[in-house]
């Protein structure tokens, strides 16, 4: 449509995605006694979605959320949130990452796919233990697989604030030994991953798909320092994206509660049916996290379905609260 009539964007309802997944409910009572019960639900779902088409002359649609240099989009022959960036490392035919002279990576600069929001699988456990008038329950939430972008590592990498970032730094950290042009010897040097690209030259040296640590082993190249290598790995202006992308499970123990029934000859005295009093702690914490340095796998930045970008955002919050129940 021509852009004169002023219209940029119109809403239409498009697109053909298949979806085949399983579900599973398991509900179990391992003990029943007179005064005993305890009863389980696990809960298990595996998705998977394909595009078979979206609208006409339409082969990809971006979704909402994300940033940082990435997207993620809706693509024919696709997956509904698979991620994208131009911000990728650039590969060779075999796949292995390809550097510029003075060892930086070389970016991809086209829209190559980094990963995928969907998980593998969700799940989640309901554990009800009673005892007479008192019951215990606890609740996990799980997840495993997806991707995150988290712009917390990205940039905790290039500022050096995360722990991971120590490697290198000297010895006793792995550092190499580097000399520096006053003679000094630093022992902060690091060997970037990957093959320098055609038509590198160096020194008058051809390091045309020479690996940086085979030409470090000829002497043609000096180690990176540390701060050189991570500012390269994830700085704005020459940081690649994909490297702050990282799968995302967790199991989450995402609630605790314990309640006490008063007994129904106290409560008829005073003519009630029913009173309960219980206290309940929500969100006590993850028995397991698959990001490093603990970030926050549930602190993405929107809640929107498409949402996979995490950047600070809120800090993980505990609960507690305490209730009574009464009924006449």
């Amino acid at each position: 449509m021509a852009s004169e009539t002023g219209v940029r964007s119109r809403w239409i309802n498009a697109g053909n995605i298949q979806n085949s997944g399983v579900e599973m409910l398991i509900t179990a009572v391992p003990v029943e006694t007179k005064n005993w019960n305890w009863t389980l639900m696990l809960n298990l779902t595996r998705n998977r979605n394909k595009i078979i088409s979206l609208a006409p002359d339409v082969e990809r649609y971006r979704l909402g959320g994300g940033g940082a240099d990435t997207d993620a989009w809706a693509t024919v022959g696709g997956a509904y949130g698979d991620i994208y960036s131009s911000y990728a490392f650039a590969r060779n035919e075999q796949g292995q990452k390809i550097l510029n002279s003075d060892g930086s990576w070389r970016r991809s600069g086209t829209s190559e796919k980094i990963g995928s929001l969907q998980p593998d699988l969700l799940g989640g456990i309901v554990s009800t233990l009673s005892y007479k008038g008192i019951s215990f329950n606890m609740v996990i939430d799980a997840r495993f697989g997806g991707d995150i972008y988290s712009n917390s590592y990205n940039y905790g990498t290039s500022s050096g604030t995360l722990k991971h970032t120590l490697y290198g730094r000297d010895a006793e950290n792995g550092g190499l030994p580097r000399k520096l042009e006053d003679g000094r010897v630093l022992n902060d040097g690091m060997i970037p991953e990957g093959v320098f690209a055609s038509g590198t030259v160096v020194n008058s040296v051809d390091l045309s798909g020479m690996t940086y640590q085979e030409a470090y082993d000829k002497g043609y190249v000096e180690p990176l320092s540390a701060y050189k290598y991570y500012a390269n790995l994830a700085d704005w202006g020459t940081g690649i994206r994909e490297q702050a992308i990282k799968k995302c499970s967790w199991i989450a123990l995402r609630e605790l509660s314990l309640r006490w029934s008063l007994p129904k000859d106290w409560t008829s005295q005073i003519y009630m049916q029913n009173v309960s009093v219980g206290f309940v702690v929500r969100n006590v914490g993850y028995l397991y996290n698959s990001l490093p340095n603990n970030i926050h796998p549930e602190g993405l930045a929107t809640n929107q379905s498409s949402e996979y970008l995490e950047s600070g955002g809120a800090a993980y919050t505990r609960n507690y609260g305490f209730n009574i129940n009464v009924s006449f």
